[in-house]
């Protein structure tokens, strides 16, 4: 009979995985920690850690296992520091070994507990590394398990920790009584979900009793054939390893066989991801209900979770639980953990997209910025939608094919910058070809007339404003289209250092910079050049002094006028269109009168004026 279990077992694995991929949004896995094998085949499918909570000594005094909340945060953060750490790898050389037990450890999120010469992430470092976890929550793992304010704290507390040196790199947000379309659409960005289970029963009375709760990860999410599913990491029942919906996965660290103990799935490619149906719900904790959770389980596992992991507003209902009454399972909380970083906001071609496909990024350490402000994203705003495009001013624009062009650009700090080194960069695409690698210094085939890296490396600091003067690179002659990309940095990054290596898209991917883990910001602009008609209400007087001219017009938004003039009777005012027109002058007005005046020439009285004023 056992063997015929371990059969179908391993024909879950093999066939709900591959071929519900299409239709599950889950979190995949990382060759760092590491992803699943059969056959000597890799799979990425399925890739949230699936720790077990019934290990080392997680439990209290008498006798409960009530460690599930740190567990089912280290399955999140063990993931993270995966993803993170391969981002930093991808300029590792071909061949080079990431996966346990090769030593490879670039980000600080998990690190080697049992000695430097052993990887993060083997499976010996799965115990000590929730240790440190629960270290950061003062005084621990209380009697009672612990609350979403206390697992939010003990995260917090962790990343700005010396050792891990991460504050402001993640977001963690308490959300109660979720509905399923969040839930979905956080899996969907990316963002990791630790949830709280709420244990419920209905007594004859009619009153409901909350006797129990306890904490797991979301591996994933399902909406195919008009259902709602979600898949869980629980850390006390393997729910798929017994022949119910889910995947079961191997790792490359240890076999796993069924039954297995409770340190097997320390190898994180080892998992049992259990699947259920999500339905409505009527008790006191929320609104949804993994639908036959714990249907299956003996008496002694809803004791071992009897007066635990309770919220505050719900003590009110705690109670004990009843063996003779059914067991009714609510989704209470859900802790989502959100890497906060900024991104640019251009298309994917410069590179842009996020920090798997090595677009520029910055963690918001409230170190220091550019501007005013600064905002995260959980996926990158593309096409110049970012909220807080702030701290560089643009000086007469549009700007011209050759022009000497100025940028008015300021730096702010916050108040946990700690003097660090600056660094401004700015790059400008001359000849819109989706990349900004062109230049005399063009390492392929467009070679322009000026470099389109224009800021190169310069040494800044907080709290200052630096005028910057640069030539626009471009082909042939006139105004052209303006895209920017600018970023601040803690290091010097060089030429092709607008984001990592890109190979999307059109552009050469020549980049060598991705993420700046220590502070600063990337902000991109687009700006077009557009003309609007010219005003309509121009007013030319001489009388009021002499040799004195003035012109007279109303602004209807702020703005750059351009006031153009011609001696060539049969021009029909189009200035930018039609030859022998020239440019007086440019002045900025706010909404309202405008006035320019001028000393009157001899030529003076043969001229055509026209003001129009055009879109930075």
């Amino acid at each position: 009979m056992k063997l015929v279990s371990s059969l179908c077992i391993l024909l879950l694995g093999l066939l709900l995985v591959p071929t519900s991929s299409a239709d599950w949004v889950v979190k995949n896995g990382w060759i760092d920690y590491c992803q699943h094998n059969f056959g000597g085949t890799e799979y990425t499918y399925d890739g949230m850690p699936d720790f077990y909570q019934k290990q080392s000594n997680w439990k209290n005094t008498s006798g409960q296992w009530n460690w599930c909340g740190p567990v089912a945060v280290a399955n999140c953060l063990w993931w993270f520091d995966s993803k993170f750490e391969m981002v930093k790898c991808k300029s590792l050389p071909a061949g080079s070994q990431v996966r346990p037990p090769a030593v490879s450890d670039h980000y600080p999120l998990v690190y080697s507990l049992v000695g430097a010469s052993s990887d993060d992430h083997i499976t010996g470092n799965v115990i000590p590394f929730v240790n440190s976890l629960v270290a950061a929550l003062p005084g621990g793992v209380p009697f009672s398990g612990t609350t979403s304010l206390q697992l939010k704290t003990m995260i917090e507390n962790y990343l700005a920790s010396a050792s891990i040196d991460l504050y402001g790199h993640y977001v963690v947000t308490i959300v109660t009584q979720p509905r399923f379309e969040w839930i979905y659409a956080q899996v969907d960005s990316s963002q990791d979900l630790i949830v709280l289970l709420g244990f419920w029963q209905r007594h004859l009375g009619g009153e409901w009793v909350r006797f129990g709760g306890h904490w797991l990860t979301v591996a994933g999410v399902d909406t195919q054939d008009q259902t709602q599913q979600i898949s869980f990491s629980d850390n006390a029942w393997d729910n798929a390893e017994m022949g119910f919906p889910g995947a079961v996965w191997n790792g490359w660290l240890n076999p796993h066989p069924n039954p297995h103990g409770p340190g097997n799935h320390n190898d994180a490619g080892n998992v049992s991801h259990d699947y259920y149906a999500i339905g409505g719900s009527g008790s006191p904790g929320g609104v949804l209900t993994p639908i036959g959770y714990g249907d299956d389980w003996p008496d002694s596992m809803w004791y071992n979770y009897q007066y635990l992991n309770c919220p505050e507003t719900l003590y009110v209902y705690q109670g004990p639980y009843d063996p003779d009454l059914p067991v009714h399972t609510e989704l209470e909380e859900v802790l989502m953990v959100c890497p906060n970083f900024d991104y640019g906001d251009l298309g994917e071609d410069y590179p842009t997209i996020d920090v798997e496909s090595c677009g520029p990024a910055h963690p918001l350490t409230d170190k220091a910025w550019l501007g005013e402000w600064i905002d995260s994203e959980t996926k990158p705003r593309i096409l110049n939608l970012d909220n807080f495009d702030d701290g560089v001013t643009f000086w007469n624009l549009p700007w011209s094919v050759g022009q000497l062009c100025t940028v008015d650009v300021s730096v702010n700090g916050g108040v946990h910058y700690g003097g660090e080194t600056l660094y401004l960069n700015a790059w400008i695409d001359g000849n819109l070809d989706g990349d900004f690698d062109d230049g005399p210094d063009a390492i392929e085939d467009d070679p322009l007339n000026y470099s389109e890296w224009v800021i190169m490396d310069k040494p800044v600091n907080v709290f200052t404003g630096y005028l910057c003067d640069f030539y626009k690179p471009g082909v042939g002659t006139g105004r052209t289209s303006t895209i920017m990309r600018f970023r601040l940095t803690s290091q010097t990054i060089g030429r092709f250092g607008y984001g990592g290596y890109w190979g999307g898209g059109s552009s050469n991917g020549w980049g060598t910079y991705d993420i700046d883990w220590v502070l600063g910001e990337v902000e991109d602009y687009i700006k077009p050049v557009f003309i609007l008609n010219p005003v309509d209400d121009l007013v030319i007087h001489t009388g009021f002094g002499s040799g004195m001219m003035e012109l007279y017009w109303t602004a209807d938004v702020a703005g750059d006028y351009y006031i153009y003039s011609t001696t060539d009777p049969n021009n029909h005012g189009d200035p930018r269109h039609e030859p022998g027109w020239a440019t007086e002058t440019v002045i900025s007005c706010l909404p309202g009168l405008c006035v320019w005046t001028a000393t009157i020439g001899p030529a003076d009285y043969y001229k055509n004026y026209v003001i129009v004023y055009e879109t930075p």
